[in-house]
């Protein structure tokens, strides 16, 4: 009686950590039923993912007259990350209004080792009582072999409306007669 296992994923081989939990092959009578172990294993994680026992093939062997093999399968689940976003304002001294934190785009996921781009998405420009908000770009605008949890940053830039820029100060002042050689503050 022999045991060996396999991965349920083609494309992935099993880990050190797995074949080294293989029971010791056994015995078995001629004309005997066998079962296949009744051993549980506990899930294995490695760096890009998780693999899980799940179950011996076939589970017993009945009237036995040769060599028999269980095999246990195990299957690969690879680390799902977090995606998220987040707005910024360029101007120290103003803060984001609702509009346009109200456009910030719902948190997704990424695969271990995948490249994930900064969203594609065009926000128009916000206009505000006192002036426009206009989107720059996210920072950064990828991440590569993704390893962890990933954060998207958009910022936004605050622009005064051209008529508080350019407004013309009143000046309040009375005739004055300067003669040559006068002071004048």
């Amino acid at each position: 009686m022999d045991y060996k296992f396999e991965s349920t994923n083609t494309d992935k081989e099993l880990p050190k950590e797995i074949i080294d939990k293989l029971p010791t092959a056994g015995s078995v009578e001629h004309g005997k039923t066998v079962n296949a172990p009744s051993t549980k294993f506990d899930d294995v994680k490695v760096t890009d993912g998780v693999w899980s026992f799940k179950g011996w093939t076939p589970v017993k062997y009945e009237n036995v007259t040769g060599n028999v093999e269980f095999v246990g399968k195990w299957e690969f689940k690879v680390n799902q990350y977090v995606i998220d976003y987040k707005f910024e304002s360029t101007n120290t001294d103003k803060e984001l209004p609702k509009e346009i934190i109200d456009k910030l785009p719902t948190a997704g996921s990424v695969e271990h080792g995948k490249t994930v781009n900064a969203p594609s998405t065009k926000f128009d420009d916000v206009k505000v009582t006192d002036g426009v908000w206009s989107f720059k770009g996210w920072t950064p605008v990828k991440y590569e072999n993704v390893t962890g949890n990933v954060e998207f940053v958009g910022k936004w830039e605050f622009k005064k409306n051209a008529s508080i820029i350019n407004h013309i100060p009143t000046i309040s002042a009375s005739d004055k007669t300067l003669t040559v050689g006068d002071t004048f503050d």
